[in-house]
């Protein structure tokens, strides 16, 4: 073990938390106001091991594997957003905290959303890193070919198992503005989890709630729903915003989350970072480090 493993595992310590139907694990560590991180696919809590230091200087940071993936329980069902909300809803009651900061990158910006518009007395601010919100203007789930992919029953688990490392690198490849960002132990750990029994399937699982998703929120946004607290969006780089799109492969959203959001938060800011790409907490670390400690300690100054 190098000696920054050894500085973060003594900083941070991993815990269960047994919530009904599942059990959430999760790595805390720091002190100040509680921000709960959630990760997205195929990753797990460590997408975020790169900041977590830096934001725990100022944060009870809480990173959380969602449940299905990581070191959580593989529930059958419930991979819809609302329940995956609803368990970190519960497991910040179970840890006895009154409110929470929040930041969601990827499935874990969507499950953010969730959160903030199911539980908006729990969530003081949310921030969501580099993902389209089903159901918003300019969701469509076609326009990624993984999507699709995702959302067939049983043939995405048949085609990818036993071959979960290079499908897993692929992603922090193909989807990175830096490619090598995603060293051997970030993949060494995702492999890792996702070679367990039932983590394809959980991961999986989240593409196929899509549909479900996009009602909900579709649903909420044209009954008047808004997001009443402050949120941050990041967006990575896209080719979408360049004169020479159709040359350039996209790594990330670009200004999509800031555009969705735009008429369903009333206190919305935000940025597309230039030369980082869809694994924001990975590739630019200092960067989402500085954005995050920025907006949440405004947060802190108002209260």
């Amino acid at each position: 073990m190098d000696e920054a493993q050894d500085r973060f595992n003594r900083r941070f310590k991993h815990h269960k938390a047994h919530l009904g139907d599942v059990r959430l694990h999760f790595v805390r560590g720091g002190q100040g106001r509680p921000l709960i991180l959630l990760h997205g696919w195929p990753a797990t809590w460590y997408e975020w091991h790169r900041v977590m230091p830096v934001l725990a200087e100022h944060h009870d940071v809480i990173a959380v594997d969602i449940r299905g993936l990581g070191d959580s329980s593989r529930p059958v069902g419930g991979y819809d957003k609302e329940t995956a909300a609803a368990d970190i809803a519960g497991l910040v009651r179970l840890l006895g905290l009154q409110s929470i900061d929040v930041a969601g990158h990827d499935i874990g910006g969507q499950i953010a959303f969730s959160l903030a518009r199911t539980y908006p007395d729990l969530v003081r601010r949310v921030a969501i890193l580099d993902i389209a919100i089903p159901g918003l203007p300019e969701w469509d789930q076609s326009q990624l070919w993984h999507f699709a992919f995702h959302t067939q029953l049983d043939m995405p688990e048949f085609l990818v198992a036993g071959r979960e490392r290079q499908y897993i690198s692929w992603f922090f490849g193909g989807e990175a503005y830096d490619p090598s960002a995603a060293t051997r132990n970030d993949i060494d750990e995702y492999v890792r989890t996702y070679t367990q029994p039932g983590a394809l399937r959980a991961g999986f699982d989240y593409y196929r709630s899509f549909t479900q998703d996009a009602v909900v929120n579709r649903a909420w946004a044209a009954n008047g729903g808004r997001l009443d607290m402050p949120v941050l969006w990041l967006g990575g780089f896209s080719a979408m915003n360049l004169p020479s799109a159709a040359q350039v492969e996209p790594a990330g959203t670009g200004t999509l989350l800031g555009r969705q959001l735009a008429d369903v938060a009333s206190d919305l800011s935000g940025r597309a970072i230039s030369g980082c790409g869809h694994w924001m907490s990975t590739e630019c670390p200092e960067v989402v480090s500085e954005e995050l400690l920025r907006f949440f300690s405004e947060a802190t100054k108002a209260t």
